[in-house]
């Protein structure tokens, strides 16, 4: 409300800056600019409004109401304001004895020049003069009012260097009123426009009239207390001093421009106190509609619905507009959290429900059917469709902080927690991760499969972490020589990349790689048995083209010695080819067929010839298919067979 005081009456904003974080810099440190002079009677309530300390700002909108009701709307009034202040000074009030005898003193040398003129008798020619010297001084442009005189504390630089003397004006006034009944009843409308206090002269009591004639001598003091408070040059210039309009509407056109300066939301005038409360009340409630419209019903702080109505309600306990309105802000909000609860927007519903409580609290739970809303609310929330895979246990989780909050039984935290239990546990086609960037599949129950097979990168970090030596290798398919090669998992008879499917790797290097994966990712990694295999190779949903969803051997391997038919297609790899390069299974695992065939799990503990499932690369027609395994040396390494883990849940 400071910003908004202050930007009506000066145009601008007081903290501003060239980005969001130096305006944010000023407003948190940075004290705003003083009010012009004119306007410096509203810097105390700014500097309230703005203190940096809230414990030091305005409480309550009806603190800072009586604070703008106490403001200022004249000169003449801050001048009176400035009289009281100035005797309420201890130390001022100590000279207090200095007043009335100056006071006296100069009443006592009016006395004596009033007797003395009239003894004296002007000759028409001095009085014709001064008539003339009066009325020029009367007709006098107000630019050349002298300065610092009653008529306002304003300091101007633009004063003529001929200014005429006060000192003067009175003097030659004061001679005049002896003379000439005008020209007195012109100086005494002059004086009480410029010096009397703003009050109808038939109220005015003698100590009152005692203060205004006094007024002039406290000038000095005034100047330097509240010179913040005077009004422009340019203000008296638009009063037209010098028309012949009445004292009257001469105060009322200096209130007219004051009010101009000032906030609209502000009363115009303390003297129409109850008046002025009605179109405050009024503007109050119109806002507060808008607010509930747009649906600012208890925030922002500066600017929302509740705080307007109890606002009202603070100065008309029994305001049956702004009881309506209360009603529906209640209302509002229980359209929110519904309209969240149906969007499963279940954080944004927790986030409404705590404003609407708190709502409910600073109003004294003045909704009267917020009970009957908060069983609408929970069995609304109790109808929603959980098991949804569209609903995550996230949500789950705001679910079950909205009925902590607005059921105190919360009976129903046992249902959301079965919910959040079945929505943690992974569901069959759900995809693991594990540290290792080891990817699994729910194939069924509590039983994954590696997606991929293990490749060549994977299992050199085992190595290098293990230090574990290469088993022997025999590379099938080559020629006699080759079966005397060193071939090894690093360098087998052909090239590999790195997301190659590792090869040369014996059953007891398989079961090797488990257990320590195991040991680095916490999880319970194990070869396949072949049952396991089996039932994810051999699902009727899966799908077989030669060259398209296999790496098997075709054309492109017509150079390798096969006992068997190669398929007349090519698939472009005469070896292995990288994991995941064909498409997957119905079950989502990639190369059951083809690429390489994988150990499974002996039924012993120990066993001497282990089983490896799955065609690979050397496969032709007459040996590919989901059913075909070979039993091979535990301790031996082959360049066509690889690794496929499965993972205990």
């Amino acid at each position: 409300m400071g910003i908004v005081i202050y930007e009506r009456l000066t145009g601008k904003v007081p903290f501003d800056g060239d980005e969001s974080i130096s305006i944010l810099v000023n407003h948190v440190s940075t004290p705003p600019d003083p009010l012009p002079p004119k306007m410096r009677h509203w810097q105390k309530v700014i500097d309230k409004c703005l203190a940096k300390n809230p414990e030091d700002r305005f409480q309550s909108m009806v603190e800072l109401k009586i604070a703008l009701d106490r403001v200022p709307i004249n000169s003449i009034q801050r001048t009176n304001d400035t009289i009281k202040n100035f005797w309420k000074d201890l130390k001022i009030r100590k000279s207090r004895w200095f007043i009335p005898g100056v006071s006296a003193l100069v009443l006592l040398l009016l006395v004596l020049i009033f007797v003395l003129s009239r003894n004296t008798t002007p000759n028409p020619e001095e009085q014709k003069s001064l008539e003339t010297n009066f009325k020029t001084i009367q007709q006098k442009p107000i630019e050349q009012k002298p300065v610092e005189s009653t008529l306002s504390d304003t300091k101007t630089d633009n004063i003529p260097s001929t200014n005429i003397d006060t000192s003067q004006i009175d003097s030659t006034a004061k001679d005049a009123l002896q003379n000439n009944k005008a020209i007195e009843e012109n100086l005494a409308s002059s004086i009480d426009e410029n010096t009397a206090p703003q009050q109808n002269e038939e109220n005015i009591t003698p100590i009152a009239k005692s203060e205004a004639k006094q007024e002039e001598l406290f000038s000095s003091v005034e100047d330097k207390t509240a010179d913040k408070d005077s009004l422009s040059q340019t203000d008296f210039d638009n009063t037209d001093i010098s028309s012949q309009l009445s004292v009257d509407e001469i105060k009322q056109q200096i209130a007219l421009q004051v009010q101009d300066e000032q906030s609209e939301d502000i009363n115009d005038s303390q003297s129409s106190r109850d008046s002025g409360q009605a179109i405050n009340i009024e503007a109050l409630l119109e806002s507060a509609r808008r607010n509930i419209e747009s649906y600012q019903l208890t925030k922002p702080a500066d600017d929302n619905a509740m705080d307007q109505l109890l606002t009202i309600l603070s100065v008309e306990q029994s305001h049956q507009a702004a009881l309506e309105e209360l009603h529906e802000i209640g209302n509002r909000y229980f359209l929110l959290i519904n309209g969240a609860l149906l969007r499963n927007e279940f954080n944004n519903a927790v986030t409404h429900l705590k404003s609407f409580n708190a709502f409910n609290e600073k109003t004294e739970y003045i909704n009267s059917g917020y009970d009957v809303e908060k069983q609408s609310l929970i069995s609304t929330a109790k109808k929603l469709d959980l098991s949804s895979d569209e609903i995550s246990t996230e949500q789950i989780n705001d679910l079950m902080e909205f009925f902590s909050i607005i059921d105190s039984d919360n009976s129903y935290s046992k249902t959301l927690q079965k919910v959040l239990l079945f929505k943690n546990q992974p569901q069959v086609g759900d995809k693991l991760l594990d540290s290792k960037r080891i990817e699994t599949i729910l194939i069924k129950d509590n039983l994954a499969m590696t997606t991929k097979e293990i490749t060549v990168q994977q299992y050199k970090e085992f190595v290098e972490a293990t230090s574990r030596e290469e088993s022997k290798c025999r590379h099938k398919g080559g020629t006699l020589g080759s079966f005397f090669s060193n071939y090894s998992w690093k360098s087998p008879a052909f090239e590999q990349t790195p997301n190659d499917p590792v090869v040369c790797v014996s059953y007891e290097d398989a079961l090797a790689y488990s257990q320590w994966l195991a040991e680095q990712t916490g999880n319970r990694y194990r070869l396949p048995t072949e049952q396991e295999w089996s039932f994810v190779a051999m699902n009727k949903q899966n799908k077989f083209s030669p060259c398209q969803s296999a790496n098997l051997a075709g054309s492109e391997a017509a150079d390798v010695r096969n006992k068997e038919k190669n398929y007349d297609c090519s698939d472009s790899f005469v070896y292995t080819a990288p994991v995941a390069t064909f498409s997957k299974n119905s079950q989502g695992v990639y190369d059951m067929q083809g690429n390489v065939s994988e150990w499974t799990r002996c039924k012993e503990d120990s066993c001497q010839s282990p089983v490896a499932m799955g065609s690979s690369w050397y496969n032709g027609e007459q040996s590919n298919g989901p059913t075909f395994s070979d039993k091979l040396k535990d301790e031996t390494g082959y360049t066509y067979v690889g690794i496929r883990l499965v993972r205990d849940l």
